[in-house]
């Protein structure tokens, strides 16, 4: 009987402290961190995505297996960076301009839980992007569409509503089968259209047959979230904020990027544009933030996860998951 790998994988919606908790279990566990964040793979932009205090690790470097290596963009080995004592992976890894598909998310990603295996060291993925959380877990069998650069930019233009329109046109099964959080993700509809014109579809099982995954996430009420989410934001807009996305500008990106239209992002080009105060932007980017936490909270109740309240606890779900 073939061994099953474990992999624990922390979840939760955007400033539940799942980076907190999985930083802790990495440091007690000779565990090292997965990024299942879409936002915190791009460079520049650390402030915005809430990557923290993060910093290269120069003594280790991961090179990417030839079946895992990508060609377009060229990736043939990662950086790695050290976030508050542990180590960090597939974060930092595109500059703003660049796409990195969910096939090719999906193959950096086991190239890293091998790598990591292979050191005996624990795989511990974290973040609030559940397509990245279920194509490593759920093992996706993701057909190789290239991104349609013009098919893109032109449904970019388009609502969600309209996106969901054209989505049920070209597949209406697939549009069924996605939860309120899918139909309300534009990227995720984009992504699914350029799929469905391409004539294929994501296959998907319910669980990895080689991989035994335990999920966790900070228990906090829906008030005790919010209270936090608003807390961020102005931690973050203190934090430079404006002054990161203006060096961005000045490095030749700009608001059409894919990797610029995450929340916090648009909402700064409407303060630039003098259409929005600076308490005005604090406000709108929590509450921004708040939908999208809506929409996780819906996403992550699919999975059969641990709800943790202390570290204690943590420590005492992760020991029983190692040992059985």
């Amino acid at each position: 009987m073939k061994i099953r790998r474990k992999v624990i994988t922390v979840i939760g919606p955007t400033a539940s402290g799942k980076t907190s908790l999985a930083i802790e279990l990495a440091k007690k566990f000779n565990g090292e961190l997965i990024n299942t964040d879409s936002r915190q793979i791009y460079k520049y932009m650390d402030i915005g995505t809430a990557k923290g205090n993060i910093e290269k690790y120069d003594k280790l470097k991961i090179k990417i297996p030839k079946k895992y290596q990508l060609r377009k963009p060229i990736i043939k080995e990662l950086n790695v960076y050290k976030l508050e004592g542990a180590i960090i992976h597939l974060i930092n890894i595109l500059t703003p301009d660049q796409i990195l598909t969910l096939a090719q998310y999906q193959k950096l990603a086991n190239a890293v839980i091998e790598n990591i295996i292979e050191r005996s060291k624990t795989p511990i993925l974290v973040g609030g992007t559940g397509l990245y959380i279920d194509a490593i877990t759920k093992g996706y069998r993701i057909p190789r569409v290239r991104p349609d650069r013009k098919l893109r930019e032109k449904l970019e233009k388009m609502n969600i509503k309209k996106l969901a329109k054209i989505l049920k046109k070209s597949n209406s099964n697939v549009y069924k089968r996605l939860n309120r959080s899918d139909k309300l993700n534009k990227r995720r509809l984009i992504r699914l259209i350029e799929v469905a014109k391409a004539g294929k579809k994501i296959l998907k099982s319910k669980e990895r047959p080689d991989l035994n995954v335990l999920y966790l996430t900070p228990k906090r009420s829906r008030d005790e979230l919010y209270k936090r989410i608003d807390k961020r934001a102005k931690v973050i807009v203190d934090l430079g904020l404006i002054n990161e996305v203006k060096k961005l500008i000045n490095k030749g990106y700009n608001f059409t990027m894919p990797a610029m239209s995450a929340i916090s992002y648009p909402i700064v080009k409407r303060y630039l544009k003098g259409e929005i105060t600076k308490d005005e932007l604090i406000e709108k980017f929590a509450q921004g933030d708040k939908n999208y936490a809506r929409r996780q909270i819906t996403w992550f109740k699919r999975y059969d996860v641990v709800e943790i309240e202390n570290i204690k606890q943590a420590y005492k779900e992760v020991e029983k998951f190692i040992k059985k």
